[in-house]
């Protein structure tokens, strides 16, 4: 567990955190992993399209910001690190920390020539907080290991 957020660094229970200074490659790791261990289904990344569909819950626009102030971990909540998840409010669809926590890695490249990664959802962070929108996004580089890079899965449905 790369975490920073462990141990003494948070006041509550650090496994209930979100693993947090993960690169592009871990998570594909972590993936490749999942899968070798589960033989009934299929994991990856979301791409892009689906992180968003998710992270909005089948609405059209991006979230409000009051209902994003319900629902995200963010530096406006003056919080200095990872916050448990679920700590905050669901989207419609059940989904937690779409928005804050953390940046999510999404399976897509920036660019073609497969030089910077994808992240998707902004962070805890008090500079983050006007990047809550669900249509925001950043794009570093698939090695880049910081404070609050992690991920979520999809599993296929088949």
């Amino acid at each position: 567990n790369p975490s920073l957020f462990q141990g003494d660094k948070v006041s509550d229970d650090a496994d209930r955190h979100p693993v947090e200074r993960v690169t592009w490659d871990d998570a594909q790791a972590f993936v490749r992993r999942l899968n070798a261990l589960e033989k009934t289904n299929v994991y990856r990344l979301p791409t892009e399209f689906e992180w968003e569909y998710a992270a909005r819950a089948g609405e059209d626009a991006d979230t409000p910001w009051p209902v994003i102030r319900e629902r995200a971990v963010a530096g406006y909540n003056a919080f200095f690190s990872t916050q448990m998840v679920g700590s905050k409010k669901p989207n419609a669809w059940g989904l937690y920390d779409t928005q804050g926590n953390v940046w999510e890695w999404v399976g897509d490249w920036w660019n073609a020539a497969q030089k910077d990664g994808v992240l998707r959802g902004a962070s805890f962070g008090p500079n983050d907080s006007s990047r809550m929108l669900s249509s925001n996004r950043a794009h570093p580089s698939p090695a880049t290991r910081d404070r609050n890079h992690g991920f979520r899965c999809v599993m296929e449905v088949r």
